[in-house]
């Protein structure tokens, strides 16, 4: 799964994004979609996000970077 594609998910919308847009200016990602996204990314990745991790989640690239190990 793409970065893109758990956003949209998450917001139950399907979402144009590029690497470059900011989680915070997309409005159908509030701060529980945030906390979902998260969650989500951990069971993705099959482990916690530390809080510098979680602190770095600014933009659409930080999941894709995630998500890709």
């Amino acid at each position: 799964m793409d970065a893109s594609s758990l956003i949209s998910e998450i917001s139950n919308r399907t979402l144009t994004l590029s690497s470059d847009t900011r989680l915070d200016s997309i409005s159908e990602l509030d701060s529980l979609g945030v906390v979902n996204l998260v969650i989500r990314l951990e069971a993705l990745i099959g482990r916690q996000l530390s809080e510098n991790e979680m602190e770095g989640l600014l933009t659409v690239k930080n999941v894709e970077d995630l998500l890709q190990g």
